[in-house]
């Protein structure tokens, strides 16, 4: 089990995160009492698991993640978009919409 609930407010959980973040989470040096570190195998039993604390489960609130920016699909905003992702500064996920 992850230990996330939508009771505790915002939370940020990294399914894979950098070397950093895996030596605070098992430390527990420096960690915040919002961040998780989802450890899982390639199975579906784990992914089955991750999709439910998605979807919000048992009775609880579905996980949102946080947008950065919503950008069209063409070669600028690939530029931009990755630009955004290089800079270290992006807050949330780049999403490049096929739609607009």
């Amino acid at each position: 089990s992850s230990g996330i609930n939508a009771e505790y407010g915002e939370q940020y959980v990294a399914i894979n995160g950098s070397p950093g973040f895996w030596l605070r989470a098992m430390t527990g040096i420096g960690c915040r009492p919002n961040e998780h570190l989802f450890f899982m195998k390639p199975s579906t039993k784990e992914f089955t698991e991750l999709a439910a604390i998605m979807d919000g489960e048992g009775g609880k609130e579905p996980l949102k993640p946080i947008i950065q920016d919503e950008l069209p699909f063409n070669e600028t905003s690939l530029k931009e978009g990755f630009d955004k992702l290089k800079s270290r500064r992006a807050v949330g996920k780049i999403v490049f919409n096929m739609d607009m």
